[in-house]
């Protein structure tokens, strides 16, 4: 990714689970993963999962709209530029998926 040398954003595999689930304690200690397809994008560096971001796309009367939450990264790994292109990701997924607005 642009930016953040070594940095792949992806959504997430049953293989992240124990990561995602270490990064949404950050958030809150009583946040649990429930749901193996929620529509998560992870970062990775050095095979590493450093980031998350959920990206929910809904229909309103107006159209489409998205809406990020859970937008974490690991302590080591902040102040990076992480978790903009997290976000940056998220609302070019929302764009594709017809969303003209993201909430956070």
């Amino acid at each position: 990714m642009d930016g953040v040398p070594g940095v792949e954003i992806r959504p997430w595999e049953a293989r992240d689970r124990s990561a995602v689930q270490a990064l949404l304690k950050l958030l809150s200690e009583d946040a649990e993963v429930r749901a193996a397809d929620a529509p998560t994008y992870v970062a990775e560096k050095e095979g590493q999962v450093v980031g998350m971001v959920t990206l929910c796309v809904f229909t309103t009367l107006a159209g489409e709209k998205a809406y990020l939450d859970h937008l974490v990264v690991g302590p080591p790994w902040r102040r990076n530029g992480i978790g903009r292109a997290l976000v940056q990701y998220a609302i070019a997924r929302a764009k594709d998926a017809g969303a003209r607005r993201a909430l956070t």
